[in-house]
């Protein structure tokens, strides 16, 4: 019922926002290997389960330059753990400060801004069971 998110800053903007882990295809590598791999990289966890995939998302946005992201997002089923904050201190290059499990109740009461914006409705829908369509596009 929750969802492992994390907190990525602007300086520059002092904007932030909490998101699923999750990053860019690296020169040969396919949409799961990248998924693997950014998960190892930003949770120092591997071993996950992944899948099925549960829709896409584009978003063009502002990162010391102009960036378009094309997104695959996968479904993670996991228990909960906590990701080290001797680990999480060095993904700060990433611009990620924090690391945490999410509810939907919680991060509507909260206020956080996330991407996309309605990810407390999909992760309501993921726990009732109401998988987005693998091709459904996300949001911003």
């Amino acid at each position: 019922g929750r969802a492992l998110l994390v907190r990525f800053a602007d300086a520059e903007t002092g904007a932030s926002w909490w998101t699923p882990p999750g990053g860019g295809l690296q020169p040969g590598e396919d949409h799961l290997a990248a998924a693997h791999r950014e998960l190892r990289e930003e949770l120092d966890r591997d071993g996950f389960r992944l899948g099925p995939w549960i829709g896409r998302r584009t978003h063009t946005f502002w990162w010391g330059r102009w960036m378009t992201q094309r997104e695959r997002w996968l479904l993670c089923r996991a228990e909960p753990f906590e990701v080290d904050d001797a680990h999480v201190a060095t993904l700060s290059a990433e611009r990620i400060l924090e690391v945490r499990w999410w509810s939907a109740r919680a991060l509507r009461s909260s206020g956080a801004v996330t991407t996309p914006r309605r990810l407390a409705e999909l992760l309501d829908g993921i726990a009732a069971g109401r998988l987005p369509d693998a091709d459904g596009e996300l949001g911003a």
